[in-house]
């Protein structure tokens, strides 16, 4: 069963490459990417037709997000960090087209860097001389395995599975203290969720995310190391004057006094970054991050505003983007954008980014009549 782990580990024996672009605050700054973006625009309606927050669930697009941001090899991620290895493996004879020497590798993969059987599902010849090997299982749980079947190596890995709560015993103590830290008051009767990303080909870290979840709570480790703490906070401890700021903030925003009651609130430790974030909810569409270290507004939005609704900026003409849009930026974030360079995010319609050597950059976005609902600075980047 294991005739295909010196393969996997013979690279990482080599030791780090030299390539130091991605560095360690690369990685989490594109893990507080998607955590915004969860938070700012992975929103749905339940069959009561109210607006709620998706808070957990790394999607596949996520991982890939991950994968390709380039962070360097890690030679211990799968043999030494305290991660869950499944007890049985696949026993089964191979599925019809699928070589023993593949399926071989797909079983030690399983067990060795999933942490967990799972049902197979299909393969795929590719024209690389690769075979992709689909498994899934109950929930969440999927698998998928790219094997070159002229070394039997597996080159690829994506997969997501949960796990027994004995398989993260030794972050336990580690993730409640944190929490405690952070003034959190509940059991933290958690599950646990492991989240793979290998690939030998692109010369990139590979990443086992261990993710310890509850529904007040959320601790992530990445690699052994502990990356974010995620809790639900209680309204009476949102201190008065972080709670004055953000509300004037959405005020200048929509343009008037009047906004939504505050109804909800979480904080975000980013450990790595040395960033605190305080996630303050307003009704049921408008949003406002307090970063609490260096005591400032970071993004205030309304998706209220993201239709037809006026607030209190009204982009014209794109020539003049910057000059309607100055003020209320100086307002809110006390930032002089006159001297920042302005893109169009092609990418992202209604978007425009504004840019400066050695400064966040903030976003702007705007709805169909070019009324602006959202604005980002964005804190977390190099």
């Amino acid at each position: 069963m294991n005739e295909t782990r010196p393969q996997w580990y013979e690279k990482a024996k080599q030791g780090p490459f030299e390539d130091k672009r991605f560095t360690a605050n690369h990685k989490q700054a594109v893990m507080m990417k998607i955590e915004e973006s969860k938070s700012s625009s992975s929103r749905f309606k339940d069959r009561g037709g109210n607006r709620k927050r998706v808070y957990w669930g790394y999607t596949a697009a996520a991982l890939l997000v991950l994968v390709a941001a380039g962070w360097l090899w890690n030679s211990e991620v799968f043999n030494t960090n305290p991660t869950y290895q499944a007890q049985s493996i696949l026993t089964e004879d191979p599925p019809a087209g699928v070589t023993n020497e593949v399926w071989n590798t797909a079983r030690s993969a399983m067990s060795d860097m999933v942490g967990k059987e799972m049902k197979f599902e299909r393969s795929e010849k590719l024209d690389n001389n690769q075979m992709l090997l689909k498994f899934r299982g109950e929930g969440d749980d999927f698998a998928d395995l790219w094997i070159d079947t002229a070394s039997n190596e597996v080159v690829r890995a994506i997969s997501t599975a949960n796990l027994p709560k004995a398989s993260a015993a030794s972050m336990d103590d580690k993730a409640k203290n944190e929490l405690k830290k952070l003034g959190y008051k509940g059991q933290f009767d958690y599950s646990v969720e492991r989240h793979v990303m290998y690939n030998l080909d692109n010369n990139t870290q590979d990443t086992v995310l261990i993710s310890l979840k509850s529904e007040d709570a959320k601790v992530d480790f990445s690699n052994g190391e502990m990356e974010s703490v995620w809790l639900s906070n209680s309204m009476d401890d949102v201190p008065l004057e972080v709670e004055q700021a953000a509300s004037a903030a959405l005020q200048k925003l929509r343009g008037t006094e009047e906004i939504p009651p505050l109804t909800k609130s979480f904080q975000t430790n980013y450990i790595r970054l040395g960033h605190h974030v305080l996630e303050l909810h307003y009704g049921e569409d408008a949003i406002v991050y307090y970063e609490l270290n260096q005591q400032e507004i970071t993004q205030v939005s309304d998706w209220s505003l993201n239709g037809t609704a006026k607030s209190s900026i009204q982009v014209k003409e794109q020539n003049t983007v910057k000059d309607a849009v100055a003020p209320l930026i100086y307002n809110i974030f006390g930032v002089d954008i006159t001297s920042y360079q302005e893109t169009v995010d092609k990418k992202n319609p209604g978007s425009y980014l504004f840019e400066k050597e050695g400064e966040p950059s903030i976003e702007v976005a705007y709805n169909a009549n070019k009324y602006v609902y959202s604005i980002i600075k964005h804190i977390y980047e190099d």
